[in-house]
Protein backbone atom coordinates (compact mmCIF):
# COMPACT_ATOMS: atom_id res chain seq x y z
CA UNK A 1 0.00 0.00 0.00
CA UNK A 2 3.21 2.28 0.01
CA UNK A 3 3.31 5.05 -2.95
CA UNK A 4 6.71 4.15 -4.21
CA UNK A 5 6.38 0.43 -4.82
CA UNK A 6 9.92 0.04 -5.76
CA UNK A 7 11.41 0.73 -2.40
CA UNK A 8 8.90 -0.94 -0.06
CA UNK A 9 11.32 -4.12 -0.13
CA UNK A 10 13.07 -2.18 2.25
CA UNK A 11 10.41 -1.11 4.32
CA UNK A 12 9.53 -4.73 4.99
CA UNK A 13 13.00 -5.76 5.63
CA UNK A 14 13.51 -2.89 7.79
CA UNK A 15 9.90 -4.30 9.91
CA UNK A 16 11.32 -7.99 10.36
CA UNK A 17 14.84 -6.99 11.43
CA UNK A 18 12.97 -4.75 14.09
CA UNK A 19 10.68 -7.13 15.04
CA UNK A 20 12.93 -10.06 15.41
CA UNK A 21 14.32 -8.33 18.85
CA UNK A 22 11.27 -9.66 20.64
CA UNK A 23 11.21 -12.63 19.38
CA UNK A 24 11.33 -15.82 21.02
CA UNK A 25 12.88 -19.18 20.69
CA UNK A 26 10.96 -22.01 20.40
CA UNK A 27 12.33 -25.86 19.43
CA UNK A 28 10.20 -27.31 16.13
CA UNK A 29 11.62 -30.07 14.32
CA UNK A 30 12.67 -29.55 11.14
CA UNK A 31 10.33 -31.32 8.46
CA UNK A 32 12.47 -33.46 6.09
CA UNK A 33 11.47 -31.68 2.68
CA UNK A 34 12.50 -27.74 4.89
CA UNK A 35 16.44 -27.38 3.03
CA UNK A 36 14.91 -28.28 -0.15
CA UNK A 37 11.97 -25.55 0.29
CA UNK A 38 14.60 -23.21 1.94
CA UNK A 39 16.66 -23.28 -1.32
CA UNK A 40 13.99 -22.72 -3.62
CA UNK A 41 12.75 -19.79 -1.58
CA UNK A 42 16.28 -18.53 -1.17
CA UNK A 43 16.48 -18.60 -5.03
CA UNK A 44 13.17 -17.12 -5.45
CA UNK A 45 13.75 -14.01 -2.52
CA UNK A 46 17.29 -13.65 -5.07
CA UNK A 47 15.54 -13.93 -8.35
CA UNK A 48 12.74 -11.70 -7.23
CA UNK A 49 15.66 -8.61 -6.08
CA UNK A 50 17.37 -8.97 -8.85
CA UNK A 51 14.54 -8.39 -10.96
CA UNK A 52 13.26 -5.38 -8.16
CA UNK A 53 16.58 -3.29 -9.18
CA UNK A 54 15.12 -1.85 -12.42
CA UNK A 55 11.86 -0.58 -10.29
CA UNK A 56 14.09 0.81 -7.64
CA UNK A 57 16.20 2.12 -10.00
CA UNK A 58 12.54 4.09 -11.67
CA UNK A 59 11.84 4.72 -8.39
CA UNK A 60 15.35 6.61 -7.93
CA UNK A 61 14.94 8.88 -11.15
CA UNK A 62 10.73 9.65 -10.53
CA UNK A 63 12.26 10.85 -6.22
CA UNK A 64 15.43 12.72 -8.30
CA UNK A 65 12.63 14.31 -10.76
CA UNK A 66 10.38 15.21 -8.46
CA UNK A 67 12.96 16.46 -5.50
CA UNK A 68 16.21 17.13 -6.87
CA UNK A 69 15.78 17.79 -10.51
CA UNK A 70 14.96 21.15 -11.81
CA UNK A 71 13.76 22.60 -15.21
CA UNK A 72 13.94 20.48 -18.10
CA UNK A 73 16.42 18.05 -16.12
CA UNK A 74 13.57 17.13 -13.70
CA UNK A 75 11.28 15.74 -17.20
CA UNK A 76 14.30 13.90 -18.21
CA UNK A 77 14.54 12.15 -14.80
CA UNK A 78 10.61 11.73 -15.02
CA UNK A 79 10.96 10.13 -18.67
CA UNK A 80 13.83 8.02 -16.84
CA UNK A 81 12.07 6.43 -14.50
CA UNK A 82 8.98 5.88 -16.78
CA UNK A 83 11.73 4.35 -19.38
CA UNK A 84 11.97 1.96 -16.23
CA UNK A 85 8.79 1.01 -15.44
CA UNK A 86 6.32 2.12 -17.91
CA UNK A 87 3.55 0.72 -15.64
CA UNK A 88 3.47 3.05 -13.04
CA UNK A 89 1.22 5.93 -13.33
CA UNK A 90 2.51 8.07 -10.70
CA UNK A 91 5.20 8.87 -12.73
CA UNK A 92 3.50 10.08 -15.90
CA UNK A 93 0.97 12.12 -13.66
CA UNK A 94 4.04 13.89 -12.80
CA UNK A 95 5.85 14.24 -16.27
CA UNK A 96 2.36 16.51 -16.88
CA UNK A 97 3.03 18.31 -13.52
CA UNK A 98 6.66 19.09 -14.73
CA UNK A 99 6.04 20.50 -17.88
CA UNK A 100 3.10 22.42 -16.48
CA UNK A 101 5.79 23.73 -13.83
CA UNK A 102 7.96 24.62 -16.55
CA UNK A 103 4.96 26.56 -18.40
CA UNK A 104 4.02 28.38 -15.75
CA UNK A 105 7.45 29.72 -15.05
CA UNK A 106 8.16 30.30 -18.96
CA UNK A 107 4.53 32.08 -19.30
CA UNK A 108 5.18 34.33 -15.88
CA UNK A 109 8.05 35.31 -18.12
CA UNK A 110 6.17 36.16 -21.03
CA UNK A 111 3.49 38.31 -18.66
CA UNK A 112 6.10 40.17 -16.81
CA UNK A 113 7.32 41.31 -20.31
CA UNK A 114 3.42 42.50 -21.43
CA UNK A 115 3.66 44.24 -18.16
CA UNK A 116 6.84 45.72 -18.74
CA UNK A 117 5.38 46.77 -22.81
CA UNK A 118 7.75 45.32 -24.45
CA UNK A 119 6.13 41.32 -25.24
CA UNK A 120 9.15 39.18 -25.47
CA UNK A 121 8.22 36.88 -28.75
CA UNK A 122 11.08 34.40 -27.29
CA UNK A 123 9.28 33.77 -23.88
CA UNK A 124 5.56 33.53 -25.31
CA UNK A 125 7.04 30.95 -27.72
CA UNK A 126 8.39 28.86 -24.89
CA UNK A 127 5.23 28.78 -23.27
CA UNK A 128 3.49 28.04 -26.17
CA UNK A 129 5.54 24.50 -26.56
CA UNK A 130 6.01 24.01 -23.22
CA UNK A 131 2.00 24.16 -22.63
CA UNK A 132 2.26 22.14 -25.63
CA UNK A 133 4.43 19.41 -23.78
CA UNK A 134 2.27 19.60 -20.83
CA UNK A 135 -0.91 18.80 -23.05
CA UNK A 136 0.78 15.83 -23.92
CA UNK A 137 1.93 14.45 -21.28
CA UNK A 138 -1.63 14.79 -19.48
CA UNK A 139 -3.13 13.45 -22.53
CA UNK A 140 -0.91 10.51 -22.80
CA UNK A 141 -1.62 10.25 -18.71
CA UNK A 142 -5.34 10.14 -19.36
CA UNK A 143 -5.22 7.75 -22.25
CA UNK A 144 -3.14 5.33 -19.99
CA UNK A 145 -5.60 5.28 -16.85
CA UNK A 146 -8.36 6.99 -17.81
CA UNK A 147 -10.14 6.85 -14.31
CA UNK A 148 -7.55 8.92 -12.39
CA UNK A 149 -9.86 11.95 -11.48
CA UNK A 150 -6.58 13.51 -10.57
CA UNK A 151 -5.09 13.72 -14.53
CA UNK A 152 -8.42 16.30 -15.26
CA UNK A 153 -7.74 18.25 -12.03
CA UNK A 154 -4.11 19.21 -12.87
CA UNK A 155 -5.37 19.24 -16.44
CA UNK A 156 -7.97 21.37 -16.39
CA UNK A 157 -5.57 23.57 -14.35
CA UNK A 158 -2.89 23.91 -16.60
CA UNK A 159 -6.07 25.34 -19.43
CA UNK A 160 -7.23 27.68 -16.54
CA UNK A 161 -3.32 28.90 -15.70
CA UNK A 162 -3.11 29.25 -19.91
CA UNK A 163 -5.89 31.36 -20.47
CA UNK A 164 -4.48 33.54 -17.44
CA UNK A 165 -1.41 33.89 -19.10
CA UNK A 166 -1.49 33.60 -22.51
CA UNK A 167 -4.70 33.94 -23.73
CA UNK A 168 -8.15 33.88 -22.48
CA UNK A 169 -9.72 31.47 -24.82
CA UNK A 170 -7.71 28.51 -22.44
CA UNK A 171 -10.57 29.16 -20.21
CA UNK A 172 -13.20 27.69 -22.63
CA UNK A 173 -10.92 24.35 -22.80
CA UNK A 174 -10.79 23.74 -19.04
Amino acid sequence: GLSVTGSTIFLWLSMGLLLSLSATERKVAAPGWGVIASAVVVALVLIAGVANTRFVMADNAYLKGRLVSQGIERVEMIDRAIELNPYNDMYRLERGVAWQDLFRASAQAYAQSVSAGTPDAQARSAAEQTLENAIAAYEDMIEFVPQEYDTYVFYANLYNEAGTYLDPAYYEKA
